[in-house]
Order: C-alpha cells, then structure tokens, then sequence
C-alpha cells in the first residue's frame, strides 16, 4: 500500500454511513502498518469513530465505503475455506498469538487472542465458526508434484534444524535416497534447483538457503500461510568439560529473577531458581550447541566474542527471547 493510499480522512458526522457532499473532514496520520488494523486501545477509546475520540467514519482512500466495510465486504482478494468465502489476518509476537477472519457469506466474524505462543488461533477460529457457519468438506492438501534432482541436492539438506519460534530442533536425514524429517514424513523436491521442498502429508512447504559456511538455514510455511524462520545447528557437545562451563548464576533484570545452572552427580546440568519463587531442579537436556530443553521451556546459551558463555535466551509458550546474563561463575 503506497503512502497516499493510506491516508484517511475523518468527517465530521458522526453516524452518516457514507459521507455527506460538504463533510468537512482532515487528514489524521496513521500508523506505518498500513492502518487497515487500529490498535485496540483506540477502537475502545471510540467505538464509532475508531481514532481519539473524534467522531465519524474511517474511509478506506478514495473509496466512498468505511475502510471495515470496505475490507471485510469489498476486498477482492477474498479466499475460499471449505465452500465460504472469507477474509482474514493473523499475526503474532512474543507469547501472544491472534487471528480475526470474517466469512462474509455467513455474515460471521470471529476473533481469537491467545496469550500462549504455541496456540492455533486460526484453527481455534474454524473450530468457533463451525457452530454457525455451513462449512463443506475439510479441504485436502494438494499432493507435491515430485521434481528429479541429484542425490547431492539431498544429501546436504541433512541435519540439525532449529525452529526460530519455539528454539527447538528437528533432524533431516536422507533414507533411501529421500530427504525425511524425525517423523519419517518425506520432503518432496518440487524445483529443479533443490532448494524448495513439500512435505508428503500435511502440506507444509520449506524452502532452504544456503549460508555462508555452506549450511542452510530455511523457511517453512504452512498451507494456512504460517511461515516460521529456521537455521541450521552444530549438534550439543554433552562431555563433562563442556557441558560443566555452562554452570553459573544468571539472573533477568526484566523478570526480576536469578538461576543458577549447576553439574549434578551424574554429570548432567540442572537449572534452580533462587530469587523470586523458589523452583527446581530441572533437568536440562541438550538438545544442539548451546540449546536445552527442560520443563520450563528452552534455555540457549549466548557466548561473548571470545567464545565464552556470558549469559543464555529463555523461550516457551508465553516468552520468546528472555534475556539472563551470567552474574557469578
């Protein structure tokens, strides 16, 4: 959307469905995502105007409708989802996951905020609008058209992968001659250069690049559109030595708490919180350099230029990226 598409203007009357001829109006600057979504908290402050308090309609450009109306009746880029049309827009930060869809035949609209990270809003929401709206038949994914490519082309797809939503890995490996995730589910080569991939069931699709160091990191995307961010990851060191420098207090600024990550007396590390409430022994499980995963959630470890550990990254369901730094040996 081009900056002149994306000014709106705000008329006076406060109820009109459409603008009168004489409307006074003004430009209201809006935010740089486009605006075609306003902030909660300024759709609360004003229900029918939308912006601070003042009265009116939101127009979506040059088009005489409400930017709403406009969006949810008039887009033409209306998809298709089990026989109903329908309109829609997800997104996500960190821990918090939301979708709103409108199925515009029915006349329904539904909204889902989930304040988990792992949460399925979208399939939330076809699981809400089920109970009003005359779905068809669950659609099928579309079976990959299989493109020939060297044995090469697989082979150095192979390894140690880290989703970069939830930090946890998954490994390729090529079986007779197909590239398979952990689940045995083949990755179908659908271009002939062997960088984009379709998995033989469930239809999610990843396309890989290749780094610097001749590794690749990827992307996958689901067929509902999901896409997730993914690098390659050297596998977890899990001798004594390395695995005894990570021991260490750390402690979080932001979450007001202290941990510290100790060798038990089988060698392994555990993970006990000393400040805020008590919890633990957890037990970490390495699960690829740096990375663990325990009960909380996963704990990645950070490293200074020198290669020393300095602190680590908390994620799980309702956290991403919580930053400890290393206080104490």
């Amino acid at each position: 959307m081009t900056p002149r598409a994306a000014r709106r203007s705000i008329p006076s009357s406060p109820t009109s469905p459409t603008p009168p001829r004489r409307a006074r109006s003004r430009a209201f600057p809006l935010p740089p995502n486009g605006s075609r979504f306003l902030g909660l908290d300024s759709l609360f402050q004003n229900p029918r105007g939308f912006l601070h308090n003042q009265p009116g309609v939101l127009y979506f450009g040059n088009n005489r409708q409400p930017a709403m109306y406009y969006y949810f009746v008039h887009n033409p880029r209306l998809g298709t989802w089990r026989g109903q049309h329908w309109v829609g827009h997800s997104g996500a930060t960190s821990g918090y996951r939301a979708n709103l869809v409108r199925y515009t035949d029915a006349g329904v609209s539904v909204a889902v905020l989930c304040n988990r990270g792992d949460a399925d809003p979208e399939g939330m929401s076809d699981s809400v609008a089920g109970a009003l709206v005359p779905f068809g038949a669950r659609d099928t994914a579309n079976s990959p058209v299989r493109v020939s490519v060297p044995a090469a082309a697989l082979a150095d797809k192979a390894g140690l992968y880290r989703n970069l939503r939830d930090m946890r890995a998954q490994r390729l490996r090529v079986r007779d001659g197909k590239l398979e995730n952990e689940n045995g589910i083949e990755l179908v080569p659908i271009d002939r250069a062997g960088t984009t991939f379709q998995a033989a069931r469930g239809g999610m699709k990843i396309v890989f690049a290749r780094r610097p160091d001749g590794h690749y990191n990827a992307r996958t995307a689901s067929r509902t559109a999901d896409t997730v961010a993914v690098d390659w990851v050297a596998d977890a060191d899990t001798g004594r030595a390395a695995l005894a420098a990570y021991a260490g207090q750390y402690e979080s600024p932001e979450a007001e708490t202290t941990v510290r990550v100790a060798l038990d007396s089988t060698g392994s590390l555990a993970m006990t919180r000393l400040a805020g409430t008590p919890g633990g022994p957890w037990p970490m499980k390495p699960i690829y350099r740096d990375g663990f995963e325990m009960v909380p959630g996963v704990p990645v470890f950070t490293r200074d230029s020198g290669g020393k550990i300095d602190g680590f990254r908390f994620t799980t369901g309702r956290v991403r990226n919580l930053r400890f730094n290393r206080s104490a040996p």
